[in-house]
């Protein structure tokens, strides 16, 4: 989905890691099968998941996931850590651009 341009905004939680990204920084998206580096192009803080996803829709989270906004909150909840960090935290979102795609080796 990064690769295609439909997601556009990556969040994460705003902890000291993800919170000291900042715009023009390269990050590196991992699978199995690709490696993306992709340009921080814009970055916004939230005190919750529901206001970042408030803010820029589902879709631009989660595309074509169908979720609803409660649904899309759990998603990011649903992730190891996340639900206690949100509170102490809240959450980032990054506007990304996806500038190297490559297939990683097995």
């Amino acid at each position: 989905m990064m690769l295609a341009g439909t997601k556009i905004w990556e969040g994460r939680l705003n902890n000291a890691h993800y919170g000291s990204i900042q715009i023009g920084d390269r990050v590196t998206f991992v699978s199995p099968t690709r490696k993306l580096d992709a340009m921080i192009n814009e970055k916004r803080e939230f005190g919750s998941f529901r206001e970042m996803l408030q803010d820029n829709g589902v879709e631009a989270f989660l595309p074509g996931d169908e979720k609803d906004l409660d649904g899309a909150v759990e998603v990011y909840r649903s992730f190891p850590g996340y639900r206690d960090g949100e509170e102490e935290f809240g959450a980032v979102a990054f506007k990304i651009r996806v500038v190297v795609d490559s297939e990683t080796s097995k």
